[in-house]
């Protein structure tokens, strides 16, 4: 297993693949929150310091908000679906932050070993 970075997914792939909020371990690996833009964009979220504890550690919000900051991101990925009924992987190429292409392959989920082997490409964004 490991650590996952998350990315809230606000980019709308033709393939309904990918239109879930998606997991990798190739950007930080440290449980990271990250939104991906309508246009594409990738941002990273922190909300820390937004809680805090009362006098029976009870977690209550305390008015602050999150910040949002640009990912300058210059790599290709893979990721999946938070949602482990869909057996896709994605590989998403960013330049500077901005996606600029998409893969999208289907595969089935293995006992030992890797959860995915790739076994169709079925999508590609600049196709």
């Amino acid at each position: 297993m490991g650590m996952f970075d998350r990315i809230y997914n606000s980019y709308r792939f033709e393939h309904r693949g990918l239109n879930h909020t998606l997991q990798t371990k190739d950007i930080s690996g440290y449980m990271n929150d990250y939104w991906l833009t309508p246009s594409g964009q990738l941002f990273l979220l922190d909300l820390s310091g937004t809680y805090d504890f009362d006098e029976t550690w009870k977690v209550i919000k305390n008015g602050n908000n999150g910040h949002v900051t640009p990912v300058d991101l210059n790599k290709t990925i893979k990721v999946l679906p938070e949602s482990d009924t869909c057996y896709y992987e994605g590989i998403l190429t960013f330049e500077q932050g901005l996606l600029v292409d998409a893969e999208l392959w289907t595969g089935r989920k293995m006992v030992d070993g890797p959860m995915l082997q790739r076994t169709q490409k079925i999508y590609r964004l600049n196709d």
